[in-house]
């Protein structure tokens, strides 16, 4: 329904405004938010490299101890 799309936006934006500026070696920057024509959007940093989803394909579940440092 629209109400629960607006309110799940809503959430999405809260979360994400509260990790907007916090660096860390081990995570992506979030540098913005915000909802344009309906539509949730993330402005975060680029990073080279293939992403997790990618990787497990090729590779399979992770060792315990690689999956913690991931």
């Amino acid at each position: 329904s629209r109400s629960h799309d607006v309110a799940a936006h809503a959430a999405l934006l809260e979360g994400v405004r509260a990790v907007c500026g916090i660096r860390h070696d081990n995570l992506v920057a979030v540098h913005a938010a915000d909802v344009h024509d309906g539509v949730p959007y993330i402005v975060m940093e680029h990073v080279d490299g293939p992403d997790l989803r990618s990787a497990l394909r090729g590779a399979g579940p992770l060792p315990p101890a690689l999956a913690a440092a991931c």
